[in-house]
């Protein structure tokens, strides 16, 4: 078990190592998909003339903006430790309204009834069938 949960902590810590990048594909203004990606690997829903930012046959005054675009967000780990923040406690009213009729006043196991069949004793046979038939297991 102790094999497993430190090769378990061991991979956390190489991929979050590793550079990975939330790559969300936008398409009219919509979110069409999302994949975690090494690095910036463009995704895309498969429209044509998505990189392109202008249309190359009109003037150069009139300049259109892509209907898809792509947005990356790196998946980054936070290098440095604050114990201060972790063993900082806020007791609310609502926990302690919840916390006492639950755990202080219901019962933690219920009692149990004793099976109907617990001092059931099987009917005797007639005849003894296996000799009878002259059937054993070896």
């Amino acid at each position: 078990m102790k094999k497993a949960l430190s090769l378990f902590l061991a991979f956390i810590l190489l991929f979050s190592n590793a550079g990975f990048t939330l790559a969300t594909h936008y398409c009219g203004g919509e979110a069409l998909m999302s994949r975690i990606v090494v690095g910036s690997e463009p995704i895309g829903c498969g429209m044509p003339g998505m990189d392109e930012s202008d249309s190359a046959g009109k003037d150069t005054h009139s300049k259109t903006t892509p209907c898809c675009e792509n947005h990356y967000q790196p998946i980054e780990v936070e290098d440095e430790f604050h114990p201060s923040k972790i063993l900082q406690l806020s007791i609310q009213a609502d926990f302690i309204t919840a916390f006492v009729p639950v755990f202080l006043f219901f019962p933690r196991y219920p009692e149990q009834e004793e099976p109907r069949y617990a001092h059931y004793s099987p009917p005797l046979l007639l005849r003894d069938l296996p000799v009878l038939h002259q059937v054993f297991l070896i």
